[in-house]
């Protein structure tokens, strides 16, 4: 999913609605929407993860300033993986990124 500028049409919406609608989510509602924030929290993947990986990926594709991932940090994330009976396992059928 490419993030745009606040305020700017994602170019790749189709793109991030085809893997959406890929793992049963209804997306015939989102395809005719002209909103900005089409893509901004309308559905909510299964798969809630988070790893050493998954952090380095983002630095790297998002062209941020390095930093030290901490796995300490991610307690939060465990409590909710835990309450939704969630591990930290990433997509089965979808690679990352």
């Amino acid at each position: 999913m490419t993030a745009p500028a606040p305020g700017e049409f994602p170019e790749n919406a189709e793109e991030a609605l085809d893997i959406y609608e890929a793992n049963d989510f209804d997306v015939a509602e989102l395809r005719d929407s002209d909103s900005v924030w089409i893509l901004d929290g309308h559905l909510a993947c299964p798969n809630l993860y988070f790893d050493g990986e998954a952090w380095d990926t983002t630095i790297e594709t998002q062209k941020l300033e390095p930093l030290e991932f901490d796995d300490e940090q991610l307690v939060y994330l465990r409590k909710a993986q835990e309450l939704l009976g969630l591990d930290n396992e990433g997509p089965a059928t979808l690679t990352y990124p």
